[in-house]
């Protein structure tokens, strides 16, 4: 085996399907073949840390594909899964797609398209996945700390809705006994979680829904705690994105008038990176709940839908932003304040590549998540860090913003004509 190379595990029970994949792939791949689903777990929790994409047979006998996959993904969100059938069930395939599953093949592609699909699940686990794997691994794992500051964050909440509080030394308190986190965190707990408002925790939902009835329906899932905003169209959607709006949830049709629903989730995400999007349609398109849930929706809901599904999807959603806006906060005090100068080059870095990778521009705001004392030479956030910046390096342009601002010469044209 190259240890320079990638690991690709193959999980089928049929030898001659496991050696079209193999020829199917090429030989920049390590390959394991595995032929139960019990040699797989075996081997998995072994390698799982060096396996890269995971390829299993949807007719692995004694095997509730859905239930694997979920385990598999709470284990490690480092390997991308792919799942390879004879003929596809779409609620199945969707219920796959809700746990993990990146891609759905079939045994009858061509070897090019299996290639293909095998190559960007790999790329997008080592290019577009890294940022956050490194933010997490190695500053909040390595702390041992992500799960108590969220239970710190919900136990604050709890008691402001009950009208209570609880000091400082109350949240040290819930804090382990090493004392190497201890000086780092105690600032930010005192700054970013006591200050939390609990407004914040209200979301702002927008349904993307052509159909009155469907609209009126949706509305009555939603509980009154939400704020909604309405959008019949392609043209209204889009409004809305470049509006002033908070948008946190959306509920999106998928055939819209003026277009496809789905080309409106990167404007979503570009809007509000956390932003949770959920997809309502009456079609059952595979690829296309394929490509919503790899573009970053969180759910995909049929017409007609069970309502007491969609209100558990919608609530989960705003659990998951809350937390997430939490985390945010911290990792964004983290990275800005307490990494190494270097480190924080190489996760600007990450993020120019990701987002390339999404074919969106580069932004000063980007570098002041990482830099913000260069927002003090006082360039717009939107402002569009030319490709030519791009191709000579990110360390660069940083190692030049940072010459101007000791200097206190600011020239926004100078960027702009590079």
């Amino acid at each position: 085996m190259n240890e320079g190379q990638p690991l690709i595990m193959i999980v089928t029970r049929d030898r001659d399907r496991a050696e079209q994949l193999n020829i199917a792939l090429d030989e920049k791949y390590n390959i394991m073949e595995m032929y139960s689903a019990k040699e797989f777990l075996m081997m998995y929790d072994i390698m799982y840390l060096k396996t890269r994409v995971v390829i299993l047979d949807a007719a692995l006998p004694d095997t509730d594909m859905a239930e694997l996959i979920k385990s598999l993904s709470k284990k490690n969100v480092m390997s991308e899964y792919l799942v390879i059938s004879q003929a596809s069930n779409f609620d199945e395939s969707v219920q796959l797609l809700h746990n993990g599953v990146r891609d759905i093949m079939s045994w009858s592609y061509e070897n090019s398209t299996i290639k293909q699909i095998v190559d960007d699940a790999v790329s997008h686990i080592d290019s577009v996945n890294r940022l956050k794997y490194l933010a997490h691994r190695f500053f909040f794992d390595h702390f041992g700390l992500e799960l108590d500051l969220s239970n710190i964050s919900e136990w604050a909440r709890k008691r402001r809705i009950e009208g209570s509080y609880i000091t400082f030394n109350d949240l040290l308190d819930c804090l382990p006994s090493d004392n190497k986190p201890q000086e780092l965190f105690r600032d930010i707990i005192k700054t970013k979680i006591l200050s939390l408002p609990e407004a914040e925790k209200a979301p702002t939902i927008l349904i993307v829904e052509d159909d009155s009835d469907a609209r009126d329906n949706m509305k009555e899932i939603i509980s009154d705690e939400f704020s909604c905003l309405y959008a019949e169209s392609i043209t209204e959607a889009k409004a809305i994105i470049n509006s002033e709006e908070s948008i946190d949830i959306v509920l999106l049709d998928m055939h819209l008038p003026g277009g496809m629903g789905i080309n409106l989730i990167d404007g979503f995400k570009v809007k509000n990176e956390l932003v949770e999007i959920i997809v309502v349609t009456a079609f059952k398109e595979l690829d296309l709940a394929i490509k919503a849930l790899k573009l970053g929706a969180k759910g995909y809901f049929n017409k007609p839908y069970n309502p007491v599904n969609l209100h558990v999807a919608i609530s989960k959603s705003a659990q998951r932003l809350y937390f997430k806006k939490h985390l945010a906060l911290i990792e964004e005090h983290i990275i800005q304040y307490r990494l190494p100068y270097k480190i924080k080059l190489y996760l600007l870095n990450v993020l120019c590549e990701r987002k390339q990778l999404k074919d969106q521009d580069v932004v000063m705001s980007d570098i002041y998540k990482f830099f913000p004392e260069l927002s003090n030479l006082q360039m717009p956030d939107h402002l569009v860090v030319p490709s030519s910046v791009m191709e000579d390096g990110m360390m660069v342009f940083v190692e030049e913003l940072n010459e101007r601002l000791s200097n206190k010469r600011v020239s926004v044209d100078s960027i702009v004509t590079r």
